[in-house]
């Protein structure tokens, strides 16, 4: 009897010791399984919050100047891209909601799409940084036809809804050693130039290029260019396709004369890397040349104009209408002819400045956490 009492408490205390032994192993398998899943949640929620907020930055680093600067207060525009790892997705929308300020909000997805996190930003619409200061800046040697008209009196564009016009520039800056004397050949600064002054000889400016005091860069106006030209001749003109801007077109520099039509907002910047002859035709925003530019038969520019060789104007009166600044970095000849006309318009280079800006983040305050 001894014996079968000592093999039954045996068997009991494996029994219980397998019972035991079980219990820990599920135990261990439900933590080790629950441990997985939050891990792998975990994962997920990283992947989603690191889509969120790169789709938040998204518009940053490739601001569609075409799109975002002529959004109307209140309106959005939609936008998608993924991480480049294949971690994650996003997608949201750029909102305007003030002259210079924008709303960007961004969903985030895990790359299983389980996990979703949500984002936003503040950013506000930094134009060009170009000062003018004349109706035209230019460094000579200067030949000025006696039928140009150049004038620093602030003119509004026909047709545009702008402020009322008010102020005067230096109808032209050209650096001189000797304020007494015009550094250039032809009209008198009574005959063809209206300002205040007329011309400014800003004689400390005389070593000084121009395009030295225009505050952006050449390498800030080529990264913000809508369209990057090699040079030669171009004949421009607004472009549409079924009521539709084509702003691609290299030759569409928008509409100054039609500025509710679908071209009339597209204002943008134009970097030509060699010499450009613009032959007639017509355009708005910013023109840069890094080479020589010259405009003839009649072409017509509203806004910006930087030219960091030589410029001249030949056979049929050219318009510009805004501003042009002109480095001569060779210091070359330039002339200008015919019937050309440059007036300023501050108007022209604030609509041209600020539709070729960029989106910036708010410097306090800029990230949202959103739920």
């Amino acid at each position: 009897m001894t014996h079968q009492r000592e093999v039954g408490a045996a068997l009991t205390a494996v029994v219980l010791a397998l019972f035991v032994l079980g219990m820990l192993s599920s135990t261990a398998f439900l933590l080790s399984f629950r441990e997985r899943k939050v891990g792998r949640k975990f994962v997920r929620f990283h992947q989603a919050s690191a889509a969120a907020d790169a789709g938040v930055y998204a518009p940053l680093t490739r601001w569609n100047a075409e799109v975002y600067n002529h959004l109307t207060i209140g309106s959005s525009s939609p936008f998608v891209g993924g991480m480049s790892d294949g971690t994650g997705s996003y997608s949201g929308f750029v909102t305007r909601l003030g002259a210079r300020l924008f709303l960007v909000t961004a969903k985030g997805t895990s790359a299983d799409s389980e996990v979703s996190q949500r984002a936003g930003s503040l950013f506000q619409l930094q134009p060009l940084d170009i000062e003018i200061a004349a109706a035209l800046e230019i460094r000579g040697p200067l030949d000025i036809g006696e039928s140009v008209r150049i004038a620093g009196a602030d003119r509004v564009p026909a047709s545009w809804s702008c402020p009322q016009a008010a102020g005067t520039l230096p109808g032209v800056k050209c650096p001189t050693a000797d304020a007494t004397v015009p550094p250039w050949s032809g009209c008198q600064p009574s005959q063809c130039l209206q300002g205040d002054p007329a011309w400014d000889p800003d004689t400390s400016a005389i070593h000084v290029k121009s395009l030295d005091l225009v505050g952006a860069t050449l390498g800030d106006l080529r990264a913000v260019a809508a369209h990057v030209l090699d040079g030669g001749i171009v004949k421009p003109q607004a472009t549409e396709a079924n009521g539709i801007c084509v702003t691609a077109d290299t030759k569409n520099w928008g509409n100054p004369y039609d500025p509710l039509g679908s071209c009339g907002d597209h204002f943008p910047t134009v970097y030509s890397e060699g010499d450009l002859h613009a032959h007639s035709g017509y355009g708005q925003g910013v023109l840069v040349v890094e080479g020589d530019l010259t405009v003839s038969d009649g072409f017509r520019y509203f806004g910006v104009i930087i030219v960091v060789g030589s410029f001249n104007s030949v056979g049929m009166g050219s318009q510009i209408l805004g501003a042009v600044i002109v480095a001569n970095q060779d210091f070359e000849p330039q002339t200008l002819g015919g019937m050309t006309r440059i007036q300023y318009s501050k108007c022209a280079v604030s609509r041209s400045l600020a539709g070729s800006g960029r989106g910036v983040l708010l410097r306090e305050r800029s990230w949202l956490d959103l739920y």
